[in-house]
This record gives C-alpha cells, sequence and structure tokens, in this order.
C-alpha cells in the first residue's frame, strides 16, 4: 500500500502563531486594541525571516496564504511577517 505522500499528492501545512509581545494596557482600555511592543516587532520580523528560509510563503508560492484576528496586536503581528514573505493578510 502506497501513502499518499508517497503518491504525490498534495498536502497542507497549517501553521498557528501567537502574535508578538504585546503592550500591558491598552490606549483604549479594550484587551482588542492592545498594541505590540518593539519586541514583538522584531519577534514578527524573526518569524518572517524564518518562514521565508523554510520556503513557506512568499511571493509567487502558491497556495501560501496569512489569516490574522483583526485584534492590533495580532494585525501587527501578520503586517511584520508579511513584510518578508509578501503573501497580503486576510483579517
Amino acid at each position: 500500500m502506497t501513502s499518499w505522500i508517497e503518491a504525490g499528492s498534495a498536502h497542507t501545512d497549517l501553521i498557528i502563531v501567537r502574535h508578538g509581545k504585546a503592550e500591558f494596557d491598552s490606549p483604549t482600555g479594550l484587551d482588542h486594541d492592545r498594541p505590540l511592543r518593539e519586541k514583538g516587532h522584531r519577534q514578527a520580523a524573526w518569524l518572517g525571516a524564518a518562514l521565508a528560509d523554510m520556503n513557506l510563503g512568499g511571493a509567487g508560492v502558491g497556495g501560501a496564504e496569512l489569516v490574522a484576528s483583526a485584534a492590533v496586536r495580532a494585525r501587527e503581528t501578520a503586517e511584520g511577517i508579511d513584510a518578508v514573505l509578501d503573501l497580503g493578510i486576510a483579517f
């Protein structure tokens, strides 16, 4: 019996990422509006570079998608990753 991978069938990789380091307080008082700290921005850029090295994303790579919550810290993390991968982001 041949496995589906050995047969050359397509497979899907799902990578779930938690947002980068966020501020403790929100400018509006709402958790949804907490931005990333500077460290969180560095973490997002680092992760984008690491994913690019793994050939999991980037312009011209079919099927790759970047999806993020609309929460400020998640959006900023996705933007930092996308600055390297150039996939566009679905919120």
